[in-house]
C-alpha cells in the first residue's frame, strides 16, 4: 500500500472526530447556527473549541505521519540492494522473517523498515562479520520488530512528538515506547539464541546512519 493510500486512510480515520465536533456545534448552535443566542455561543465555546482543537491535532498528526512515511519510502527506494544469499535466506527463515533484503554496504547494519509491509534489511558487512548464532540473534531482534509493526509505531510516535512538541511529556512517552520496543526485541533474541550470541551481535552491530529512524527499528 502506498503512502498516498495510507494518508487517505488516516484522513478517513479523522473524519469521526471532525463530525463529532460538527455535531456538537449543531446541537449547541441550533440548525446551522440560526437563532444564535448568547448562552448558546458560550456553550459552543466550551464544547466546540476542544473538539476543534482535537480535530486540528489529529489532522496535523496524519499529515506529519504521511510526510515522514513518504520521506522514509524515498530513502528505502534509494538503497543499494544486493542478491539475497542462501545463508541469509536460511537464517531469516529460522528467525521467522518473511521479507528479507540484503544491502550492498560494508558497514554492519540491520534494521526493519516499512509501514504496511515490514521488511528486514541486512548489510553485506554484517553478513561477513557476524557468526551464525550472532546473525540469528540480529534477525530474531528484527523479526520481533516486524511482528509487532514497530516501523509503523515508531513513525506514529515520531509524528506525535513533532506535532505536540510543546508537551515534553509526549516526547518522553514516545522515547519510552521506543526503548521498551528495543528491550523487548533484545529479550526475544536472547530467548532464541542465548545471551552469549546476543552480546556478540551487539558488539559487532553499529547504529544505522541511513536516516530511517522514524520508520526503522
Amino acid at each position: 500500500m502506498t503512502i498516498r493510500k495510507l494518508a487517505m486512510l488516516g484522513t478517513v480515520a479523522a473524519l469521526p472526530v471532525i463530525c463529532l465536533g460538527a455535531a456538537a456545534g449543531c446541537r449547541t448552535l441550533g440548525p446551522c447556527g440560526l437563532g444564535l443566542e448568547a448562552g448558546d455561543a458560550s456553550a459552543w465555546i466550551w464544547l466546540g473549541s476542544p473538539l476543534l482543537l482535537l480535530s486540528i491535532v489529529v489532522i496535523a498528526w496524519i499529515v506529519r505521519f504521511a510526510l515522514t512515511g513518504a520521506s522514509t519510502y524515498r530513502e528505502i527506494a534509494g538503497l543499494r540492494l544486493s542478491p539475497t544469499s542462501l545463508r541469509l535466506a536460511r537464517v531469516a527463515s529460522r528467525a521467522g522473517i518473511k521479507r528479507i533484503r540484503s544491502l550492498d554496504a560494508e558497514m554492519p547494519l540491520a534494521f526493519c523498515a516499512g509501514v504496511m509491509r515490514p521488511t528486514v534489511y541486512v548489510s553485506e558487512g554484517a553478513l561477513s562479520t557476524l557468526q551464525e548464532d550472532e546473525l540469528l540473534a540480529v534477525l530474531y531482534h528484527e523479526a520481533d520488530h516486524a511482528r509487532h509493526w514497530e516501523p509503523a509505531w515508531r513513525g506514529a510516535r515520531s509524528a506525535a512528538a513533532q506535532v505536540l512538541s510543546f508537551l515534553p511529556i509526549v516526547r518522553w512517552f514516545c522515547e519510552r515506547g521506543s526503548r521498551r520496543s528495543e528491550i523487548a526485541a533484545d529479550i526475544a533474541a536472547e530467548q532464541g539464541v542465548g545471551s552469549s550470541a546476543l552480546a556478540g551481535a551487539l558488539l559487532v552491530m553499529t547504529p544505522s546512519k541511513l536516516g530511517l529512524a522514524a520508520f526503522a527499528g
